[in-house]
């Protein structure tokens, strides 16, 4: 095979293949083209004539062709603009990225095209390789395999400039080929295999949810009391009323309102002559939003921001990007499921006035206040991770009373994500949710006992606990059952995943009929196409 190197300086593999076997560029045996895109003008929300994107191409190897936004144009105008149309039979790569790794990543078969449609196109960030398959009907699958394989990945790799992926590039790629009796072999036998791993993914998948489903219900039972029924049970008798409880957590409110107060007052040196400011304080309200359900007699049902100060971030500006008082912050992309990332934090200016209103401290929970609606109020705890930091208006900060622990307030508002709670709240806009930290503040929160929120938080860490080691279990399977791809390919284009029958025809005279055929279809009067099928590129 050739061994130049592509524009960036790639080597293209070496391809190692039976003696049967022949290497031959890819415009020997097939038409390869990119596809042509339309204006944004020229996109409709519905229609028969689909438009594939590249967003279209699955990470499960398949087209989808759920109708999104701008998914279709007018059939007349695709004709006009002579666009590309798709056939079953094609093998499509994705050949355009914002990065130059990802090209390549995605490869697909096209095994129909829905009859709902009229046509379909397909846009000039995806690559068409069209085999003629009445000489070769193996080819084509034998080829998407190639490609998906980690060669073939490099081979395609090798010819990429920048982040495009041109077609007259693409056409000098180098691929083996195996004779025609042994491409039915080797494409029976990887969809055999290809069938079994993906019953064991599918498996473990059903199991992993189950997992998840546990965890929810773990959350659930800690949050509505059935977690720990039998230690009330065995408690009777000893636990404070409701109404003692209630009043404790009034009281834990106006002494966190009263220190906040103090703390502003001594930031903008304020001298306090008498206690006159705590006319200023205001009981809590009722709750507005109560998705709990019933919960014990013991415990209180309250606001969230009755047992807690609830305090949006600042909004980052110009204007804070330099000063005297730079300051580490955290922002959405710091906060994770149950952990702070501080691999990538930035610093902006905050005055000793402001560092009193965004500043941080260990037990503090942090809620993302703008993300994807899966992910709308993903929280975790502040550990001092970076002293001295603040935090921007993408978080909602959450500061627990005397009333509440920390690591029990956490465990509601995992309840409140996992359960999809929090995404009843939040209000969409341009495609991101946002939490809101007036709409956060309203909704219920449960308080037992401060006996019983840590016979909670220990319970549910043993449960974490078990939860952590299932799914390392499982997501280590899955990584091991998708590798049996590749392992799988390897086998394929070495020759070694099926027998090789010296008394089959060689490809190297396969490739001369391909060539005939290829050179008579050239010099034939174009006909119109009974059917897409039969339609080329």
């Amino acid at each position: 095979m050739s061994e130049d190197l592509g524009p960036e300086g790639k080597q293209p593999p070496t391809i190692d293949c039976p003696p049967t076997w022949t290497l031959t560029s890819l415009a020997a045996i097939a038409d390869v083209a990119l596809g042509k895109t339309p204006g944004k003008d020229d996109y409709r929300s519905e229609g028969k004539c689909k438009i594939v994107k590249y967003r279209d191409l699955g990470d499960d190897r398949e087209i989808v062709w759920t109708n999104r936004e701008k998914g279709f144009i007018e059939c007349t105008r695709a004709q006009t603009m002579n666009l590309r149309r798709l056939s079953r039979g094609d093998v499509l790569i994705s050949a355009s990225a914002h990065s130059s790794e990802i090209i390549g990543r995605k490869v697909l078969y096209v095994h129909y095209l829905p009859d709902d449609f009229d046509a379909v196109y397909y846009v000039g960030e995806i690559l068409c390789i069209r085999v003629a398959q009445e000489e070769t009907p193996d080819l084509p699958k034998l080829l998407n395999y190639f490609f998906q394989s980690i060669k073939g990945y490099k081979t395609i790799q090798a010819k990429v400039h920048g982040v495009h992926l041109i077609a007259s590039r693409a056409a000098g790629m180098v691929v083996p080929v195996p004779p025609k009796a042994n491409q039915q072999r080797i494409v029976s036998k990887i969809d055999e295999l290809f069938s079994r791993i993906e019953e064991g993914e599918r498996a473990l998948e059903r199991v992993q949810k189950l997992v998840r489903r546990y965890r929810q219900s773990v959350l659930k039972a800690a949050v509505t009391g059935e977690l720990t029924r039998d230690w009330r049970e065995k408690n009777n008798g000893q636990l404070e009323s409701g109404e003692v409880r209630l009043a404790r957590i009034h009281k834990a409110h106006r002494e966190a309102w009263e220190k906040s107060e103090l703390d502003k007052m001594k930031a903008k040196g304020i001298t306090l002559a008498n206690d006159g400011w705590k006319v200023k304080y205001e009981e809590p309200g009722d709750v507005v939003t109560d998705y709990l359900g019933d919960l014990p007699g013991e415990w209180q049902r309250v606001r969230i921001d009755a047992v807690g100060e609830v305090q949006l971030g600042r909004q980052r500006s110009p204007a804070h990007h330099e000063g005297e008082f730079m300051r580490p912050y955290l922002r959405v992309a710091n906060v994770h499921q149950e952990r702070i990332d501080i691999s990538d934090v930035m610093s902006m200016n905050f005055t000793p006035e402001e560092f009193v209103t965004y500043s941080l401290r260990r037990g503090d929970i942090l809620l993302n206040e703008g993300q994807s609606k899966e992910l709308i109020g993903r929280p975790a705890m502040y550990g001092d991770e970076v002293p001295g930091a603040c935090f921007t208006n993408t978080l909602v900060r959450f500061r627990a009373t005397s009333a509440v622990l920390p690591e029990f307030a956490l465990i509601v508002f995992l309840h409140y994500m996992k359960s999809g709670d929090f995404q009843k709240i939040a209000k969409i806009t341009t495609n991101i949710a946002h939490l809101g930290a007036g709409r956060f503040a309203e909704m219920s929160f449960p308080v037992p006992r401060e006996e019983e929120q840590r016979q909670i938080v220990d319970r549910v860490d043993r449960q974490s606990s078990v939860y952590s080691q299932l799914i390392a279990e499982v997501v280590g399977r899955r990584r091991h059952v998708s590798s049996l791809r590749q392992s799988v390919l390897k086998a394929a284009f070495s020759g070694a995943l099926v027998p090789q029958d010296s008394s089959d025809e060689s490809a190297s005279l396969l490739l001369e009929r391909i060539a005939h055929e290829r050179s008579d279809a050239s010099v034939q009067p174009r006909r119109r196409p009974k059917n897409r099928t039969q339609e080329r590129v």
